[in-house]
């Protein structure tokens, strides 16, 4: 697979990574902080520093750009005959999704007025007319298209269903291009109802075709196939299974541990460093219901965790190690600088409140 593409390889890494010579080339007129992430209704709520932002994410799509290739061509070693159309697919996503995020990001940061939620629902409409014109062209395999038992039943199977399913997301991608003319509130209602349809619908008519199949006697029964086909299944499996697991360890995963010592405490969160206050050095602390989280500038937001960096209209740039459903919150000062602490409850929250003003006195 490399050898065979090497130069494509070679291309499509040094485009990953070029937004990095455009970030130089902006360096001046880029803000030291930069919006980092935008939420469903297209405001910021994350931020990064420029000159982690500029190299950094750049090379973050480098790596998921081989992450792509090593798991397709090479776990996969049904792709190794894949259609041309197929392995450009591959070969040209994450390339394309770096210039588009960090294109965007340098955008919005030069540009009060930019829209960046129109951009991206119309972006995202257009990949489904793209995906929608590769689906017909995706030979068997474990990795690409639809994998469903009916869809590995037959290789006639698997090309209607494709055809079919191109045609849908294809239609999804158009309507989705013309929703951006739509207020944001509306157009995130309507896009999970289409992004729904489109993996619906081509199921669907799958089943509905390998029944024909198996009325006309041109199709295994569906015990057979899935023996027949055990392979499929596995691959397909573990694949999505160690996708799903590097997703969603980060995202709910973790704890906030405090040890209290004789003279300090010390904060620990997953996936951000250790944090050691002394006790002498606090100027203020109370028990707060009504901190608002603000932007995160740097480190951890996830569904369970507030672990870094974050800035507000309150107290301008503060720390915080926080559990993200517990509303209320230990607030320290020192220097001041604050820190913002919770327990995964209220009544932990009110607990470390407690201990901290008895170690303090």
């Amino acid at each position: 697979m490399i050898k065979k593409n090497i130069i494509k390889l070679i291309l499509s890494s040094l485009v990953t990574i070029s937004p990095i010579a455009l970030g130089l080339i902006l360096w001046n007129k880029l803000p030291d902080v930069m919006t980092s992430h935008w939420g469903a209704d297209g405001k910021a709520d994350s931020l990064m520093l420029k000159s982690v932002f500029v190299f950094l994410v750049p090379f973050i799509f480098l790596l998921l750009h081989w992450v792509c290739i090593f798991v397709t061509f090479y776990v996969d070693k049904s792709n190794r005959n894949q259609t041309a159309k197929a392995t450009t697919l591959v070969i040209w996503l994450m390339p394309i999704m770096s210039l588009f995020v960090n294109t965007m990001a340098y955008s919005a940061s030069l540009s009060s007025e930019f829209n960046i939620s129109s951009v991206t629902f119309a972006i995202l409409g257009f990949a489904f007319i793209a995906i929608g014109n590769y689906l017909p062209k995706c030979k068997q395999n474990n990795t690409l298209g639809i994998k469903l038992p009916w869809t590995f039943a037959s290789e006639e199977n698997w090309n209607a269903t494709h055809r079919f399913a191109g045609k849908v997301w294809v239609i999804c991608g158009i309507v989705m291009v013309f929703l951006t003319v739509l207020p944001v509130k509306f157009v995130v209602i309507l896009l999970l109802p289409l992004i729904f349809a489109a993996v619906i619908i081509p199921t669907v008519y799958s089943a509905w075709h390998y029944k024909k199949e198996v009325e006309n006697g041109t199709s295994l029964p569906l015990k057979q196939v899935k023996s027949l086909y055990k392979s499929h299944f596995i691959v397909g499996t573990a694949i999505t299974v160690v996708l799903l697991l590097l997703l969603c360890i980060p995202m709910f995963h973790g704890d906030i541990e405090i040890t209290y010592n004789e003279n300090s405490f010390t904060l620990e969160a997953f996936m951000w460093p250790d944090t050691i206050v002394e006790y002498d050095k606090i100027d203020n602390i109370t028990l707060r219901e009504d901190v608002e989280v603000g932007l995160r500038t740097n480190g951890l937001g996830s569904p369970r965790l507030l672990a870094g960096n974050f800035e507000n209209d309150e107290f301008g740039a503060y720390t915080r190690y926080s559990y993200t459903k517990c509303e209320s919150c230990v607030l320290l000062e020192s220097d001041g600088r604050y820190l913002a602490i919770s327990g995964k409850t209220d009544e932990d929250t009110k607990a470390i409140y407690d201990e901290l003003i008895k170690r303090i006195n």
